[in-house]
C-alpha cells in the first residue's frame, strides 16, 4: 500500500518475515555485503515500528551507499522507504541515515563521498535538526536544501514520482537559502 513496484522491492531484496509480521530490509556497507537487517512493521498496532537486527551497524551505515556511490551527489533522506521511494522515483544516488541521528561516521562518508548533497529530511522538528547537522559540518560542500514544509506532507515516502521530482528539481541552494533568513 506505500506505493512500490515490484522491480524496486526486488532491487533492495525486500522479503517479509511471517513469524515477525514485518517487512525485512537488508542493509548493506559500501562493498555491498550485507550488515544486518531492519524489520518494519506493516500495521501501526505492531511497535515499535523498526526493529534491527542484533549488532546492526546503524551509525556507521548510510542505507543505499553502496549503490550512490558511485556518483558525485546524493540525496540524504531519514527513512530505508523514503530512499527506496526516492530511488523508484529515477534517483538512484539516494542514501538514508536510518533515522534523523546524523554521526561523525554518516558526516564522514558524505563528506569522503559526495561534492554535491541535496537534504530532503522530514518535515518535522527531528528533521531540521538532521538538516542542521549537516549543514553544520559539511558546509563546505554543495548543499541543497529540499523545504516542504507547508506541504502537507510528513517525508518523502509519503510522495509519489511525480512530487518526489518536483521537490528535488526546485530543491533551494544553501547559500540563498540561508540568505532568505531561514537559517
Amino acid at each position: 500500500d506505500r506505493g512500490f513496484s515490484i522491480d524496486t522491492l526486488e532491487y533492495f531484496g525486500i522479503a517479509f518475515s511471517d513469524s515477525k509480521n514485518r517487512i525485512v530490509i537488508p542493509a548493506r556497507d559500501e562493498k555491498h555485503k550485507v550488515v544486518g537487517f531492519i524489520g518494519r512493521a506493516i500495521s501501526p498496532d505492531i511497535q515499535p515500528k523498526y526493529l534491527y537486527s542484533k549488532g546492526f551497524p546503524r551509525k556507521n551505515i548510510l542505507f543505499n551507499l553502496n549503490n550512490a556511490k558511485r556518483f558525485d551527489s546524493c540525496i540524504i533522506v531519514e527513512g530505508s522507504l523514503d530512499a527506496m521511494k526516492i530511488h523508484q522515483a529515477g534517483y538512484p544516488n539516494v542514501v538514508s541515515s536510518l533515522g534523523a541521528t546524523i554521526t561523525r561516521e554518516h558526516i564522514a562518508t558524505l563528506g569522503s563521498h559526495f561534492d554535491k548533497i541535496i537534504i530532503f529530511s522530514d518535515n518535522d522538528s527531528a528533521g531540521n535538526a538532521m538538516r542542521d547537522e549537516i549543514i553544520k559540518h559539511l558546509y563546505d560542500k554543495e548543499l541543497r536544501i529540499i523545504n516542504f514544509e507547508n506541504s502537507g506532507f510528513k517525508d518523502p515516502g509519503d510522495m509519489n514520482s511525480d512530487q518526489i521530482s518536483e521537490f528535488i528539481n526546485n530543491s533551494i541552494d544553501y547559500f540563498a537559502w540561508s540568505l532568505e533568513g531561514a537559517y
